[in-house]
């Protein structure tokens, strides 16, 4: 039974390697990428969906979706954050942006995954960095 695996921020090298590797032994690897940019080898046949997470409704309805084309996840890498890279560590705005994407899409797609794929969804991991430990 071939088993499916959804990256959520797919345009990282972390997450290119790991699509690559999980191809290599015959996963189904479902990307889901913010259309800012595409870091993915061209001469791999990737499922590739475009979603902001922090579209909450836009989010629900990939899921959705997924759930028509593949019926089940079985593995889920959540492999999206930001850190704030602008001069001005106090600003509101900027660490709302963070705070949005970082905490609450995530948290939001995490929840949506367990009600969606309740059946078939083994393991949600979480990637993320020391950033927020030491800072950008």
């Amino acid at each position: 039974m071939t088993k499916n695996v959804l990256i959520i921020g797919g345009n990282s090298d972390i997450a290119r390697n790991l699509a690559d590797n999980l191809i290599k032994k015959k996963f189904v690897v479902i990307l889901v990428l913010n259309k800012k940019k595409n870091l993915l080898s061209n001469d791999i046949n990737y499922n590739i969906f475009y979603n902001d997470i922090t579209d909450f409704a836009k989010t629900k309805k990939l899921l959705f979706k997924l759930k028509k084309i593949y019926k089940n996840i079985n593995y889920t890498v959540i492999n999206s954050a930001i850190i704030d890279k602008k001069k001005n560590p106090y600003s509101i705005k900027s660490s709302r942006e963070v705070f949005e994407l970082n905490l609450f899409a995530n948290l939001n797609i995490t929840l949506l995954l367990l009600k969606v794929f309740q059946n078939s969804l083994k393991k949600i991991i979480h990637i993320s960095s020391d950033a927020s430990i030491y800072g950008s």
